[in-house]
């Protein structure tokens, strides 16, 4: 009989994290926010989200993704353009910068530990961090679906019934990226919608 060992969730030291949380640091992404928002706005962001700074290249900001208990399971290093809001091709993540070894990444949905003052809100999520930012932003300055609590999968792929566990008990609203067919692939938007019917049958 063969047995399959399941490797327990690694996770991050949140001192780091608090240490990498800088409104005054050279920020691209918080660049390209204030381009957008005010500086009070943008602070609440950083403070909601808690948007990192990292030394790994120049101005790089970090996804910091923390699950609803509050536990960090690791951050995504993403360098963006401060004027256009545009990211960079390369993307990498904090425990490999950082050389944990058998570090064992279970990712969860970006602003996930939101939900813990989450109360008679809309979920809803989206693919991009940025997007679930963006949006947080205006429902703080403009009022703009403010009954909403932004959450990301952090790419098209992540989309599945195991990131979506920890939300059976709220209501949820998807907004994938309308995207572009291609020859060997459907647009992003269909790629959700085909998982919907599966997913309402799991709750």
């Amino acid at each position: 009989m063969k047995y399959t060992v399941i490797k327990s969730t690694s996770y991050i030291d949140k001192n780091i994290v608090k240490k990498s949380v800088n409104f005054n640091s050279r920020n691209n992404f918080i660049g390209y926010l204030l381009t957008i928002f005010d500086n009070d706005t943008v602070r609440t962001l950083c403070r909601i989200f808690y948007i990192g700074t990292s030394k790994h290249w120049q101005g790089a900001n970090v996804f910091w993704q923390i699950d609803d208990a509050g536990k960090v399971r690791s951050g995504k290093i993403i360098h963006y353009n401060p004027e256009t809001g545009k990211r960079g091709k390369q993307i990498t993540w904090v425990h490999s910068v950082l050389k944990y070894e058998d570090f064992n990444l279970k990712q969860c949905l970006y602003g996930l530990h939101r939900i813990r003052n989450c109360k008679n809100k809309i979920i809803g999520i989206v693919e991009s961090e940025k997007t679930a930012i963006i949006m947080t932003g205006l429902a703080l300055s403009k009022g703009i679906m403010k009954n909403y609590t932004w959450l990301a999968t952090g790419s098209l792929n992540m989309f599945k019934s195991e990131m979506l566990k920890t939300l059976k008990k709220y209501k949820i609203v998807l907004y994938p990226d309308l995207g572009i067919k291609s020859k060997n692939s459907i647009t992003p938007f269909l790629q959700w919608e085909n998982k919907t019917d599966n997913l309402k049958k799991q709750g």
